[in-house]
């Protein structure tokens, strides 16, 4: 315990350096946890949407035209707190292109007290890495 007092009193911006290091490791690690909860794999998100789960594509109305998951509807992100689908209860799985945006409006929905509010994990790219449909161009 000595040796390593006297290493931090001899070498203080190292020091500082490894404890912000281990600090900022511990907060993303801790916001991507959270944000896991309300995120869906593809293979998941199936399950889900064959259960009966709301598809809301967050995506401009051009590249949901050029592509989109079967039965996905497209609506800004505004538009979705207000959606009779989202009071009712059910599970609603949101989408757009790498899943960052459905992933902070799903957080924010979730804080308000939409549990059953998910975005798709990598958004509409992991999907279509796993070969799964997509109606329209492409």
């Amino acid at each position: 315990m000595g040796t390593l007092i006297e290493f931090v009193g001899a070498h203080p911006w190292l020091s500082l350096g490894v404890v912000g290091s281990l600090l900022a490791a511990l907060f993303n690690e801790v916001r991507l946890r959270s944000l896991a909860v309300s995120a869906l794999a593809p293979a998941t998100a199936v399950q889900a949407i064959n259960k009966g789960a709301a598809i809301f594509d967050l995506r401009e109305p051009k590249a949901y035209g050029q592509g989109h998951i079967p039965n996905a509807r497209n609506m800004r992100a505004a538009e979705v707190p207000g959606t009779p689908k989202l009071k009712s209860g059910k599970p609603v799985v949101l989408v757009c292109d790498n899943g960052s945006a459905s992933g902070r409006l799903a957080q924010d929905l979730r804080k308000k007290g939409s549990e059953q509010v998910f975005s798709l994990k990598g958004g509409l790219a992991a999907w279509q890495r796993e070969n799964l449909p997509v109606i329209g161009g492409r």
